[in-house]
């Protein structure tokens, strides 16, 4: 072997480190986003992750699951903000035994409309969750299940465009520019 193949093995897993420094900063960047995204911003997640993953090669199961953590957290930060904030209407208003009525007179509509909000609105990126999440909290809905449809509902969407972005990056092998 010819001395300049010796001299590039240090080189060569020096850009490796670097690449795997960027990957975890491309993981730590969807999670925070997500979480930013579900709780405050109308701007969906998707239109990062489809990028970052056909341009980083990152995995897009790793991709989703990051998502998805961020995105529960973010959807659990709305529910707290939701249940504070009926809380404090209650006491001004008093509400609470106006809803009791309602939730009474339409029993299906209490016991299967916010959980079909939930996953309507997580699968399809259609808009915010947020109205959602906050009705959630609003409503005491039970926090596990809550979870469960927040997570569940945003792991397909988020496996979808993480996907979707790996096959961009896989394509874009072939296409020299």
């Amino acid at each position: 072997m010819s001395p300049s193949l010796w001299n590039a093995a240090p080189s060569i897993q020096g850009t490796q480190e670097r690449c795997n420094g960027m990957i975890f900063e491309v993981y730590i960047i969807i999670f925070v986003w997500a979480i930013l995204e579900i709780a405050f911003l109308p701007f969906p997640t998707e239109v990062l992750i489809i990028p970052l993953v056909a341009s980083q090669h990152v995995n897009p199961l790793a991709v989703a699951v990051v998502g998805t953590l961020g995105s529960t957290l973010g959807g659990l930060l709305d529910y707290a903000l939701g249940r504070v904030a009926f809380d404090f209407m209650d006491s001004r208003l008093k509400i609470s035994n106006r809803i009791d009525r309602y939730q009474k007179r339409f029993p299906r509509i209490a016991k299967y409309g916010l959980p079909a909000l939930l996953v309507f609105g997580g699968v399809f990126p259609l808009g915010t969750m947020k109205p959602f999440m906050l009705l959630a909290g609003a409503s005491r809905y039970d926090l596990r299940m809550f979870c469960v449809l927040v997570g569940g509902s945003s792991f397909v969407r988020l496996i979808v465009a993480a996907t979707i972005g790996s096959t961009i990056g896989w394509m874009g092998q072939f296409v020299k520019l």
